[in-house]
C-alpha cells in the first residue's frame, strides 16, 4: 500500500489533473497530506478514481489551502465508477473498492465546468467526507450519488445553472453555514 505521503507547495499547469489518486490501487492509499497547492488550467482539479473489480481502500486524505483557476472539468471529483457506468448494486467483495475519511479544507476555485462530483457505488459509497471552507465558482454546482456522512461546512458555491446542489441516495449530508448560489448573468 501507499502511505503516509506529502505534496506541498506545488503548482501544477495544463495537467490531466492538480492531484489525483488512483485509479489503479488495489494495494490501498492510506495517511496521505496535500497542501499549499495552486492548480492552474488542468484538466480536473483534486480527483480520486476507482472501479468495481480493482478493491483498495484510499482512505485519511487530508487536503488544505488549495488554489485553482480555470479548471477545465471538475474543481474536486471522486469517483468510484471509473471508466464504468453500471450503478446496479453488486455484491460486496475484497475487489470492492473504498473511499473513506478525507477532510478538504480551504480549497478555492475560479472557474471550473463542474464544482463537485461524488460518485459512489450502491453497495459502498463514499464515506465521512468533509469539505470545510470551499469557494468554487463553476458552470454546474454539486452533485453527490451514494454517499454516507457527507459534510459541507463553511464556504460557499456559485453556479451557473441550477440546481446548484444535487443528490441522490446519500444518507446523512449536512449543510453547516454552507451557502448556495446561482450566480447572476
Amino acid at each position: 500500500p501507499c502511505e503516509d505521503g506529502v505534496i506541498r507547495h506545488c503548482r501544477m499547469q495544463r495537467g490531466h489533473g492538480g492531484v489525483v489518486i488512483g485509479s489503479g490501487m488495489s494495494g490501498g492509499v492510506r495517511n496521505v497530506r496535500v497542501h499549499d497547492c495552486t492548480f492552474e488550467d488542468t484538466d480536473i482539479g483534486l480527483r480520486f478514481k476507482t472501479a468495481r473489480g480493482r478493491g483498495g481502500i484510499v482512505e485519511d486524505i487530508e487536503i488544505r489551502d488549495i488554489t485553482m483557476t480555470d479548471i477545465r472539468g471538475d474543481a474536486i471529483r471522486f469517483n468510484m465508477r471509473y471508466m464504468k457506468e453500471d450503478v446496479a448494486p453488486a455484491q460486496v467483495s475484497e475487489q470492492t473498492p473504498q473511499f473513506r475519511n478525507f477532510k478538504l479544507s480551504n480549497i478555492t476555485c475560479n472557474r471550473a465546468q463542474t464544482a463537485v462530483s461524488m460518485r459512489g457505488l450502491p453497495e459502498m459509497p463514499i464515506e465521512n467526507v468533509t469539505l470545510e471552507n470551499i469557494d468554487i465558482t463553476a458552470d454546474q454546482g454539486v452533485l453527490i450519488e451514494d454517499g454516507k456522512d457527507i459534510t459541507f461546512s463553511g464556504g460557499q458555491v456559485t453556479a451557473k445553472q441550477a440546481p446548484v446542489l444535487q443528490s441522490s441516495n446519500v444518507r446523512n449530508l449536512r449543510l453547516d453555514n454552507f451557502t448556495q448560489r446561482l450566480q447572476q448573468e
